[in-house]
């Protein structure tokens, strides 16, 4: 059934988290991933985009002013372009300098959600027979894992146009719909009047040390941060773990 259909409780979140009006908001949830691909033919590229665009109705989503959202017919997108640019031929430092203009500027604008596409993938020719593919698609459209199997998807179509499958018997729009009518159901009603009766006993959020208050910050962007532990390191903190009787991902957790 076509039609308007509501957003789900982490989509109203990320919705909510771009307004400039509330703490750390004020910026688009974007996923943002580049890689190199050999001897890339960049109309099959367009090509396989244009066949997953078809086949996937949540890659022709938008959002709706009142809240909701809505995939297009296939008929109102247009064929998808991807912007080539050719460094190819100048100094590494150069080259560089480029991809991080590019990468900057996808990441700091971000796929609009209220216009289609939610999504942008611009191609860098680095040398003769490589390229580097730029990927940034709003995570109120698909979550990461999600993003890698489109990924997946298309590198098969451009492979291999041939390969393209059937659309998926059920979609993204099915499984909202089903989930809002289980809202009506008398589990529901119990699971929420459970947790509506525990609030007031639910803790606080930590009280994380802060270089500075939050509400002073006017521009918020989110980095990467990464620690590796070596071996024996990992080996002395499992064994911590077991003596404590805990399970290592959610030490952590904790610790995070």
């Amino acid at each position: 059934m076509d039609g308007p259909f509501p957003l789900t409780e982490l989509q109203e979140a990320y919705l909510v988290g771009t307004s400039d009006g509330i703490e750390l908001g004020g910026f688009r949830p974007n996923f943002y991933f580049e890689l190199d691909m050999a001897g890339l033919d960049p109309a099959r590229a367009e090509a396989a985009v244009d066949q997953l665009i078809r086949r996937h109705e949540q890659l022709r989503t938008v959002l709706l002013p009142d809240g909701g959202q809505q995939a297009l017919r296939p008929d109102q997108v247009p064929p998808f372009p991807i912007p080539i640019s050719d460094l190819r031929g100048r100094a590494p430092d150069r080259q560089e300098e480029g991809l991080r203009a590019t990468r900057e500027q996808m990441l700091e604008d971000g796929p609009d959600p209220f216009r289609w596409p939610m999504f942008r993938i611009a191609v860098t020719r680095i040398r003769s027979h490589r390229c580097r593919v730029h990927v940034a698609m709003s995570l109120l459209l698909a979550d990461a894992h999600s993003v890698w199997l489109l990924i997946s998807e298309w590198l098969e179509l451009v492979r291999d146009p041939a390969a393209a499958q059937a659309r998926p018997r059920l979609t993204f729009r099915d499984c909202v719909r089903a989930i809002a009518q289980d809202q009506d159901s008398p589990g529901f009603a119990a699971h929420w009047d459970y947790w509506e009766a525990r609030l007031d006993s639910l803790g606080p959020a930590p009280a994380l040390p802060l270089a500075r208050p939050v509400a002073g910050l006017s521009r918020v962007r989110f980095v990467r941060r990464s620690c590796r532990l070596s071996a024996a390191e990992w080996t002395r903190f499992r064994a911590n773990c077991r003596q404590h009787r805990l399970m290592p991902s959610a030490a952590l957790a904790h610790v995070y």
